[in-house]
């Protein structure tokens, strides 16, 4: 009862919490998803209105926090023997091959450069815990996640995008705390005012 009320997914998403942290809150307290804290909040309505943190990277070899508690490590574990096993057995198949080609230096091999993976905002990893969530308002204003993202300046690709894909509707629905659609809220950024009308160019004869 004590870790219920203390909605530690809520706290996840309101601090400068690693995104890994705030993943495994979503599969051992999934039931907060929807919960409101005492301020009528959800875990998304304060991820919305909460500033973009650095990404924490807690890797360190090839493990990661995330992986051990999910339980994605064994899979990891596995890959990598099957790699080590790939690059052991030329050598011994080779052993008594001529050594020309193994000694030639002059045209080392180059390293190929590792995609950079995008890293989720924490609104992108709630909603994939639970979608229903961008159409819950907020008790005290009315508003939606979505509304709640654009007014505190959220680009789109810092979860406004998620929200909108997670409830369309949004985005017609105006926001009653502005009393306008939300792609011209005051606050909103151009990008994302753009990638709105975008979406749905007909918001503009409303």
């Amino acid at each position: 009862d004590l870790i219920y009320h203390s909605h530690v997914l809520h706290a996840a998403s309101t601090v400068d919490c690693p995104r890994a942290v705030v993943k495994i809150a979503t599969t051992l307290y999934r039931q907060q998803l929807k919960e409101c804290d005492k301020n009528g909040m959800t875990p998304l309505h304060i991820a919305a209105m909460a500033p973009i943190y650095q990404v924490r990277d807690l890797s360190d070899g090839g493990y990661t926090l995330e992986d051990q508690i999910l339980g994605d490590d064994a899979t990891a574990s596995n890959e990598s023997h099957a790699e080590d096993d790939h690059s052991t057995a030329p050598n011994q198949h080779n052993a008594d091959a001529a050594p020309a080609n193994a000694t030639d230096t002059t045209n080392p091999p180059q390293q190929q450069p590792q995609p950079q993976q995008k890293s989720e905002s924490v609104i992108d990893i709630l909603l994939s815990a639970d979608p229903e969530a961008a159409k819950i308002r907020y008790a005290k204003t009315g508003q939606l996640p979505l509304h709640m993202a654009i007014g505190s300046g959220k680009q789109w690709n810092e979860g406004t995008k998620q929200l909108w894909k997670s409830y369309p509707n949004a985005l017609t629905e105006v926001d009653p705390k502005t009393g306008l659609m939300p792609a011209f809220n005051p606050s909103a950024n151009i990008g994302t005012i753009y990638e709105l009308l975008r979406k749905d160019p007909s918001v503009v004869q409303f």
